[in-house]
């Protein structure tokens, strides 16, 4: 199966934005170590709308259409995914 490209988008607060940011540096590494991801690294760009809010974005490639799914399943991939929502 092709790889699937993501691209994620998050809004951020800017007094949450250190400890979001630290998330983003184990998010690719712990996907790609899980085998769920392709060799290139994640792309992550700082933006802010007009408004002048923190938006992240993030932009990567699953190994195939099943890796998302498998994903959800795994621990590791957990312990980075639960924090996001805070």
């Amino acid at each position: 199966m092709p790889p699937v490209d993501m691209l994620c988008y998050f809004k951020v607060q800017k007094s949450d934005e250190s400890a979001f940011m630290a998330l983003m540096e184990r998010h690719w590494p712990t996907l790609f170590q899980a085998g769920l991801t392709t060799s290139e690294p994640a792309r992550v760009r700082r933006c802010e709308d007009k408004a002048g809010n923190v938006v992240i974005v993030e932009g990567f490639s699953w190994k195939d259409a099943s890796s998302p799914g498998i994903a959800h399943q795994s621990p590791e991939v957990k312990q980075v995914w639960v924090p996001y929502g805070a």
